[in-house]
């Protein structure tokens, strides 16, 4: 998949020619920090053009992200306390979620270092992608349990919430 016509002028999106203002043209040969600048300048958020999909790939994730979304939102909305016995208030319904999102993931960590010993060669581009990955994921949720915690000691009153 490397060839000399990367070097030049060439567009990387590959097929955003039937797309009008989604385009991301590789720069010519130049410093690092100008392909930063390049990169950072031109390079627009994630759309599935970038990918070879149709524009409306992303329509289903996103209806399901909001629903989501809103879902939550309505959950923890104030909402009348009632005088049926269970009626949960939204920081019960708070720290229940919080208790069980640590429940599902407290323990959860991907062994970078044992999947790289058990690859037989060398990682490749696409191990090597999958292994940035599984990083990223434990810093992900390292800052989810630490944000977590932070908010049972607020609901303790240990720590101010705002």
């Amino acid at each position: 998949y490397m060839k000399d016509e990367l070097l030049d002028e060439t567009e990387m999106y590959p097929f955003a020619e039937d797309e009008k203002g989604v385009s991301f043209m590789s720069p010519t040969p130049t410093s690092f920090d100008k392909y930063i600048d390049h990169i950072d300048k031109n390079m627009a958020g994630d759309t599935p053009i970038a990918f070879g999909l149709h524009p409306n790939a992303e329509i289903d994730f996103r209806t399901q992200q909001s629903n989501s979304l809103f879902k939550t939102l309505i959950a923890l909305a104030p909402q009348e306390v009632s005088s049926e016995e269970g009626a949960a208030t939204p920081e019960q319904v708070a720290k229940a979620t919080a208790s069980e999102i640590l429940d599902k993931f407290g323990d959860k960590h991907f062994d970078v270092e044992e999947l790289v010993r058990s690859l037989e060669e060398g990682p490749g581009p696409y191990q090597n992608v999958f292994i940035q990955e599984m990083e990223v994921m434990n810093v992900l949720l390292s800052e989810i349990k630490r944000s977590i915690k932070e908010l049972e000691l607020g609901f303790l009153g240990e720590l101010t919430m705002s």
